[in-house]
């Protein structure tokens, strides 16, 4: 007593259309936007959320420190990607899609939220879960977005005195940076 070919295909159809329907509701789940602090040169405004998300993760500064927003780190990456070079960039920014994207975070992470729309302790855990996974790739794109966001937030003069650094030394007062005579 098996199953007809064409109830056998019916059912199957009707599977991977309830699987479709469902993988098209999470892929449409909307980020939860931060709103930039001014105008943006290579990130859209959902993009800054899901860098804004990532940075919160990644710098936990001390309340004695400035704080990410105080130091506008994401408007510093914002900086940055203008002088990556366009493919490079755009895979970064393939990464935010993808880590910000239900669906992809169904199937890496087992979430089924946007990454903006998790809790801080939810996107310190997956983060923490791409810098250890054994899929090279999740660990480059983590070590990427890692770079960049510590570069920001340390690369501020602002940040220098927490990291011990008296700043960059200034070659003109030392004769160093003039322009030779001819």
């Amino acid at each position: 007593m098996g199953l007809e070919r064409r109830t056998f295909l019916k059912i199957g159809l009707s599977g991977a259309a309830m699987l479709a329907v469902g993988g098209i509701g999470l892929g449409i789940r909307s980020s939860v936007l931060v709103e930039p602090s001014g105008p943006l040169h290579c990130l859209t405004p959902r993009q800054y959320s899901i860098f804004s998300a990532i940075a919160d993760c990644i710098i936990s500064p001390t309340e004695a420190m400035p704080q990410i927003q105080d130091l506008g780190v994401v408007e510093q990456i914002d900086d940055m990607l203008r002088h990556v070079h366009p493919a490079d960039r755009g895979q970064i920014l393939q990464v935010l899609a993808l880590l910000e994207n239900a669906l992809s975070g169904f199937i890496l992470d087992g979430r089924f939220q946007t990454f903006t729309a998790t809790s801080r302790e939810a996107r310190v855990r997956i983060l923490e879960g791409w810098r250890t996974s054994r899929l090279s790739v999740k660990q480059q794109a983590f070590v990427a977005l890692h770079g960049l966001c510590v570069a920001a937030y340390w690369g501020h003069p602002d940040a220098y005195i927490f990291a011990g650094y008296s700043g960059p030394p200034d070659f003109a007062a030392m004769g160093l940076g003039e322009p030779a005579d001819e």
